[in-house]
């Protein structure tokens, strides 16, 4: 006699569905965030004293501390506009200080990339990757600690460098970024401040917008007069004052502002006006747009008429 067949038992939640959905989308979540996890490069500055040290403790200490510290940014820099206030106000770091918050925040990275060398895709564990987004959330809360108590670094530098060409809100922009990416390269057993070497990483970059501005200009008035000898019939001036060659760059800028965005970029490839300075060929300005050389011969053609035109409506007369 045939012994019966014991029917499969399925989990049922409540409401008669089975559970085994939800577990399956948890696991493939798990292996994604594990493969975001493996993707992720996690950059440190490794150090003898990380041994013995509790990530745990450090990430309690530096919740608790950028609390402390946001509350404490009320204080007013005098002398300083509305807007740059909260951006200026973090007190300035102690030495001491400041090398445990570098101390602390690359631990927590060491730490958070010691883990995540032992993730597994096929075996997802959420424990680890909870424990790596945990540490990693506390290092990034020191490093805003340690940027925002250097901003006023780069406010001090950049300030000096803006005029009509280069404007403080650029400027500033330059300097945070280059200042964040010199946090993260310091190496704060080296016995020296932070501020000792970011100073010269913020003043170089801020120098090179200016020097790169300025030769973009350069190129700009440059390729001006070449448009403006192809628009006009008669022969330009042999010679031209700076404030002439002013008043040609701005009024060739409104002029092109005033073409279709697939003219403009063909004047400007066509004369050098680009970033590049070089001027490219029909071909590889019709690879680009998707249409044949001669077409954009025409395009060519329609842009210097529409220019013409333009500057016939504004007096050029330098």
């Amino acid at each position: 006699m045939l012994a019966a067949v014991k029917p499969k038992r399925t989990t049922r939640r409540r409401d008669g569905r089975a559970t085994r959905q939800p577990v399956r989308a948890h696991r493939d979540s798990l292996k994604a965030r594990t493969r975001e996890a493996l993707s992720r490069e996690i950059a440190f500055i490794s150090n003898p004293d990380f041994f013995g040290m509790d990530a745990d403790q450090m990430c309690e200490t530096a919740w608790e501390n950028a609390k402390a510290t946001s509350a404490s940014d009320r204080n007013r820099v005098d002398g300083m506009p509305a807007h740059l206030l909260r951006l200026c106000s973090t007190p300035l770091l102690q030495g001491d200080e400041e090398s445990r918050l570098f101390q602390q925040m690359n631990f927590l990275k060491y730490r958070a990339n010691v883990l995540r060398s032992t993730l597994d895709v096929d075996r997802p564990d959420e424990r680890k990757l909870d424990q790596i987004d945990k540490m990693l959330t506390a290092a990034a809360c020191i490093r805003n600690r340690i940027v925002n108590a250097n901003t006023r670094l780069v406010v001090s530098i950049v300030r000096h460098l803006a005029d009509n060409h280069n404007s403080f809100d650029d400027l500033l922009s330059e300097g945070l970024t280059a200042m964040m990416r010199a946090v993260d390269k310091f190496d704060y057993d080296r016995g020296f401040r932070f501020s000792t070497y970011a100073t010269r990483i913020v003043r170089r970059e801020a120098f090179r917008m200016v020097s790169r501005r300025h030769r973009e200009r350069s190129r700009l008035v440059t390729g001006a007069s070449e448009v403006l000898t192809a628009c006009s019939d008669e022969e330009s001036p042999s010679r031209m004052t700076e404030s002439a060659w002013l008043t040609v760059d701005k009024t060739l800028t409104a002029m092109l502002e005033r073409l279709d965005h697939r003219e403009r970029l063909i004047v400007r490839a066509r004369y050098g006006l680009d970033s590049s300075g070089a001027r490219r060929t029909l071909r590889s300005i019709g690879l680009q747009l998707g249409v044949s050389k001669e077409r954009v011969r025409q395009l060519e053609h329609r842009a210097v008429a529409k220019l013409r035109q333009f500057a016939t409506e504004t007096d050029l007369d330098p």
